[in-house]
């Protein structure tokens, strides 16, 4: 069997408890009009518990009277410069972040057109080969092959780049030139260190971080500005 708790109003009577938790809204007027209609009904039946509902509406106006508590400017200030150190943080991390994604992306592009790696040339003289095939060679014997580059009648000069290498190793290569029926007609085997790769690599690279993090700085300047500026007004 299920039991309402009441408790005691002043002495003066009994208030069921679900009666009294509605009573601030009641006064406040934010009941539904099933609720409302519900709390008129008992204090209809019961009058004295109107003295409680005008103690509520004394403190409501109480409260109403005061004047607005405004923070003073220092907890405003401190409260802007908290705002100004986050968003400079974070600001500063996805500079980072993106000024290394842009850098990154610039010298792949960079390394891609200036192709740094090791040059092979070669110059025809008498007979005008048809075909130009180059092989590196590894552990003295095995030929890998690079490329097979055809040649016109009227290409005397050629070159060729070999951009996968690491600047602190020595490479050997084969060049071999065959006429148009696939005979070999001359070749000549390279030894050469890619020591100088290092220069290339180094300007590219130096080239890919200040244009990647010059740009991404830039921007996120621009944007913490605009941060400050906002976080003024709106303060």
């Amino acid at each position: 069997m299920a039991h309402e708790r009441v408790t005691a109003n002043g002495g003066n009577g009994l208030m069921p408890d679900h009666v009294r938790d509605m009573l601030p809204w009641y006064v406040n007027g934010t009941l539904s009009p099933v609720e409302r209609e519900a709390v008129d009904v008992w204090l209809g039946r019961h009058p004295e518990g109107r003295a409680e509902v005008e103690a509520l509406r004394r403190l409501r106006d109480a409260v109403a009277a005061q004047p607005p508590a405004a923070p003073p400017e220092q907890v405003w200030a401190h409260l802007r410069a908290r705002v100004r150190r986050r968003r400079a943080h974070q600001l500063d991390w996805l500079a980072w972040a993106w000024g290394s994604l842009l850098a990154a992306i610039l010298f792949l592009l960079l390394w891609a057109t200036v192709r740094p790696g090791i040059v092979l040339r070669w110059e025809v003289n008498g007979a005008t080969p048809a075909i130009v095939r180059v092989w590196r060679v590894t552990n003295g014997t095995q030929l890998i092959p690079l490329a097979l580059i055809p040649l016109t009648p009227d290409q005397h000069v050629g070159t060729f780049v070999d951009p996968l290498v690491r600047p602190w190793e020595t490479y050997t290569y084969r060049v071999e030139m065959l006429d148009e029926q696939g005979r070999l007609t001359w070749h000549r085997t390279v030894v050469t260190p890619a020591n100088g790769v290092w220069g290339y690599l180094a300007g590219i690279g130096v080239v890919s971080l200040i244009g990647g993090w010059g740009t991404a700085w830039g921007i996120f300047r621009f944007r913490r500005r605009s941060v400050r500026l906002f976080a003024h007004r709106a303060c």
